[in-house]
């Protein structure tokens, strides 16, 4: 995702009208498949493509109505904007509230068991509230959880309000601190564990941001203090100092700590506790370092 954004492709979002069962790309864009989102069943993903071969979904009822989802299907479709286009101010605003507002009272209205359906087939009646627009943070909260990923940006750009009251460097800068102790912030996306010739364990890992992608080093003492927390898919704060291997630069680790996406609240105050762990961890290596 991150190396193609950086190439320049734009990752479009799932969307009932047009995404198929697998990715596909045109010109310099890729469109999300549906098999993506997650808790969407495999028949479920088959009804929506087969029922759009024999007409457009002209509406969310209609689409509803061909398609009947469950109420989790329904409920991912939304969080994950591939029902978007269904809001009649889309593309300019996406409420999402709205469309699920009106999936559940489509739930009300539709055919039941037993009932005939001369008498509850019919659009959505009842009078939409007055709903407050959505919480952009919310959205992309939903969105990840419902996807794993973000399309439009990193999920590390989440946490943008957080980082900045932290002295932290952008991957991108990490060659340009060659021999001092830095501190970043990144996602985990692969590592490898090794045994050094003692038979100890150590931990070469891979971390990226919004602006590339920095390999680190776990040394036997760090990595054995430190990986019980290394899971891939989240985002951590590391410290470390930069050095120079075969011509590519390195982050030797000494801390790292995680952090939470999830947590609005918690972040901030997280943040202020990982930054003062930090800190005082490169303030006693600097000492260190100009003592001996």
């Amino acid at each position: 995702m991150s190396e193609s954004r950086r190439i320049g492709i734009t990752i479009l979002p799932p969307d009932v009208t047009e995404s198929q069962i697998r990715w596909t790309g045109k010109d310099r864009c890729m469109r999300v498949g549906l098999f993506s989102i997650k808790g969407l069943s495999a028949n479920t993903q088959d009804r929506i493509i087969d029922e759009r071969a024999k007409a457009v979904f002209a509406s969310l009822t209609d689409f509803l109505d061909r398609v009947r989802p469950d109420e989790a299907e329904a409920r991912a479709l939304i969080h994950c904007g591939a029902l978007d286009r269904f809001h009649p101010c889309y593309p300019d605003k996406k409420h999402r509230a709205a469309l699920v507002w009106q999936f559940s009272a489509w739930q009300k209205t539709r055919p039941r068991k037993n009932t005939t359906l001369f008498l509850f087939k019919d659009t959505i009646s009842e009078t939409m509230p007055d709903l407050p627009a959505d919480d952009p943070w919310e959205q992309l909260r939903n969105e990840f959880k419902t996807l794993g990923f973000l399309c439009d940006r990193h999920p590390m750009t989440l946490l943008d309000d957080q980082l900045k009251h932290l002295k932290i460097i952008k991957i991108q800068n990490v060659p340009k601190n060659q021999g001092r102790r830095i501190q970043i912030a990144g996602w985990l996306i692969t590592a490898k564990t090794v045994l050094t010739q003692k038979g100890d364990p150590m931990k070469f890992v891979t971390f990226e941001d919004d602006t590339g992608i920095v390999e680190t080093t776990f040394f036997p003492k760090t990595y054995q203090r430190f990986c019980h927390m290394l899971d891939y898919g989240r985002p951590y704060l590391i410290s470390g100092k930069v050095e120079e291997n075969w011509g590519a630069s390195t982050l030797t680790v000494d801390a790292i700590r995680s952090m939470n996406i999830f947590q609005k609240s918690h972040l901030l105050n997280q943040s202020q506790c990982d930054a003062k762990f930090i800190t005082t961890h490169l303030e006693r290596n600097t000492m260190m370092t100009a003592l001996f």
